[in-house]
């Protein structure tokens, strides 16, 4: 509410919703050249047409305005990973990366910033007890899939236990870490 009272002609507007289902719901010819910012943070993982989506949210942009992205970077460990291992046919979920993004941006040759920021994440039960509550969850939260150690191939589970025990960096504190990075692309409308 200080917000609203600090800025009166701000308008916010936040959807909870799959991005295809926000594109039914919407009258998309009303809302050509409408917005001045439009984020997507960590959203444009799964899209099944990244290039169309990314084509519609840069229609969506007033002249001058900017459309900023957060993904994964493929140069981190994780992001390698994604790499690696997403994209073959047999994974359970198809994740869109920061290269992904940048073949789009590039080949529509939109006007484009780019900012990495290292992440760090704790894979000591990952790595120490693999069967434990604490490290099914977060190889859930890293794979984006439910119950991975029971729904993905055997195989893959043991892949991606042996990539992560590899990749991990030992800390002063005892905990070992894999590099999580993100990239946040910055697209300014012409």
């Amino acid at each position: 509410m200080a917000l609203k009272k600090k800025y009166p002609s701000i308008r916010f507007e936040w959807y909870i919703t799959t991005f295809e289902q926000y594109r039914r719901e919407i009258d998309t010819e009303a809302e050509i050249d409408k917005y001045h910012l439009i984020l997507c943070m960590d959203v444009l993982y799964y899209l099944n047409d990244l290039s169309d989506t990314l084509r519609h949210l840069y229609r969506l942009l007033k002249p001058k305005a900017v459309l900023g992205i957060t993904t994964i970077c493929t140069k981190s460990v994780l992001g390698n990973f994604y790499l690696n291992y997403y994209k073959d046919k047999d994974y359970p979920v198809c994740l869109n990366s920061d290269e992904d993004i940048m073949k789009v941006v590039t080949t529509s040759g939109w006007l484009t910033e780019l900012k990495y920021t290292p992440v760090c994440v704790d894979m000591t039960s990952v790595i120490h007890n693999p069967m434990s509550e604490e490290a099914n969850m977060l190889l859930d939260f890293i794979t984006h899939v439910i119950d991975y150690r029971n729904s993905a191939p055997k195989s893959l589970v043991g892949d991606t236990l042996a990539y992560l025990t590899k990749n991990a960096e030992y800390q002063s504190d005892g905990k070992e870490t894999v590099t999580n990075s993100k990239v946040e692309i910055i697209i300014t409308k012409a």
